[in-house]
């Protein structure tokens, strides 16, 4: 693993191709792990070269799960039970909770934001 420390007090980590940053005066690791994905490493071709992680584009299916694979490989979370919203650079904040949660990860539907107050669940803005 190879760590570079980043302007605004970030640090890009690399391990097994795939590249990473986290913000370690966001939150303690021990209580919330976050990151943000780089495009380096992944499986795409084409336009989405690389780590592609979304499925709101022309990728390829195949090439999209393998790369949620690689990247939850990286960082220790099932990115299969992730959940996430679809973007709409507005102002919706979204609560996930036992009553909405996707069974098997999934959209929560349109907005910007999400609070959780469930644990070991991947939360993903793409």
């Amino acid at each position: 693993m190879k760590t570079n420390k980043l302007g605004a007090e970030g640090v890009q980590t690399e391990q097994g191709g795939i590249a990473t940053i986290h913000f370690p005066r966001f939150a303690d690791p021990n209580l919330l792990k976050h990151a943000v994905s780089t495009r380096w490493g992944g499986v795409s071709r084409g336009p989405y070269l690389s780590l592609n992680v979304s499925t709101k584009v022309q990728d390829e299916g195949l090439s999209v799960g393998e790369n949620r694979l690689l990247l939850g490989k990286t960082l220790g979370m099932d990115l299969g039970r992730a959940v996430w919203m679809d973007q709409t650079h507005g102002d919706k904040v979204m609560k996930l909770d036992a009553a909405n949660r996707p069974p098997k990860g999934g959209s929560l539907g349109e907005g910007d934001g999400m609070i959780t107050n469930l644990a070991d669940i991947p939360l993903m803005v793409l």
